[in-house]
């Protein structure tokens, strides 16, 4: 019985592709074996198949003839009250770009980035800080926010640099903590041999970010300092929320990327279709000259051009200098 293989529009195969047994009743050409011609039309049905977060819808727009994925972020204004506002609204993420030649499986994670990244910069807008103003009084601030004049800082680094090392009361620091409307309490603290700490804190608010009421997060610190405990929370609640968009982010009904996914049988499926390049059985010196040439021309696009600006000087000095052998160097 001969096994039907159907590909995504966009997608065909390299002349004289074989095709791989996986089981008895599923055989497939694998990506890595496929030449790619997207388009928006193509990109669309592709994140047709997505779910995920509802907050997070994936749009695709062109800039030229250039696709690009977008995330339209749906919700209330972080800096204002809600009820100072008409009602939710949506703004828009920066523009992933999707060459037409890049296979499925990366556009796939072109989205599922964009969603995380998304969701990050949310998050860091959720982070509120509770600080004494110049004037004496106390202000909320969002220091972790994306939005930081970067360039000013750098300005003002010999100030910044001075990390806070006093020793810092984890009761006293998360009082002047908000997160998402919530807060947090101190469960308790254990300095271990090493001289790093382990802190357990309960989270008393709304389930969002991958993060349930009454939830333990429990992280840890090189030292128990202000800047050290700020940083260790941030990067905790970070990860809880590629946690969540780990689980939920579907294709095909498919969580991808989820924790539950056995990486033994990845890996032992990967053996499958990757060792077949050595399987002569499989191959032929007519794929060898079609997969080669396919790949070359592959890189070959990607390359970016230098012009005479003091930059790509400096760029082509480097270069000079790290006695490159393989690849394309720009021109």
């Amino acid at each position: 019985m001969t096994t039907k293989i159907s590909f995504n529009k966009g997608e065909q195969p390299i002349e004289n592709a074989p095709v791989i047994k996986i089981t008895e009743q599923l055989h497939c050409i694998p990506q890595h074996y496929l030449s790619y011609a997207h388009s928006r039309e193509t990109i669309e049905k592709i994140l047709s198949n997505i779910t995920c977060d509802d907050r997070y819808l994936l749009f695709v727009d062109e800039d030229g003839d250039v696709p690009f994925i977008q995330v339209g972020i749906i919700g209330y204004d972080n800096y204002k009250t809600k009820q100072k506002q008409p009602g939710k609204k949506i703004v828009f993420g920066r523009k992933w770009r999707v060459e037409p030649n890049l296979p499925t499986s990366e556009i796939i994670q072109t989205a599922f980035l964009a969603i995380k990244k998304a969701a990050e910069h949310e998050l860091r807008e959720k982070f509120v800080l509770i600080t004494e103003a110049p004037i004496g009084q106390s202000r909320k601030t969002t220091p972790f926010n994306s939005h930081r004049d970067l360039p000013l800082l750098c300005r003002y680094k010999d100030t910044l640099a001075k990390a806070s090392s006093r020793p810092v009361s984890v009761e006293t620091m998360i009082s002047k903590i908000k997160f998402n409307n919530g807060h947090f309490v101190s469960i308790g603290q254990e300095k271990r041999a090493t001289g790093q700490w382990i802190v357990d804190l309960r989270y008393e608010g709304k389930n969002d970010f991958g993060l349930n009421n009454g939830e333990i997060l429990t992280f840890l610190l090189p030292e128990l300092t202000e800047d050290s405990l700020l940083h260790g929370l941030m990067r905790t609640l970070i990860e809880k929320s590629e946690q969540f968009i780990d689980e939920h982010f579907k294709f095909r009904n498919f969580a991808l990327f989820s924790q539950k996914n056995s990486i033994s049988e990845i890996a032992n499926l990967s053996l499958i279709i990757r060792g077949s390049q050595s399987d002569e059985n499989c191959l032929n010196a007519h794929f060898d000259a079609s997969f080669a040439q396919e790949q070359y021309d592959t890189d070959a696009s990607r390359v970016p051009t230098l012009n005479n600006s003091d930059y790509s000087n400096a760029l082509r000095r480097k270069i000079k200098t790290l006695n490159i052998r393989a690849g394309f160097c720009p021109e």
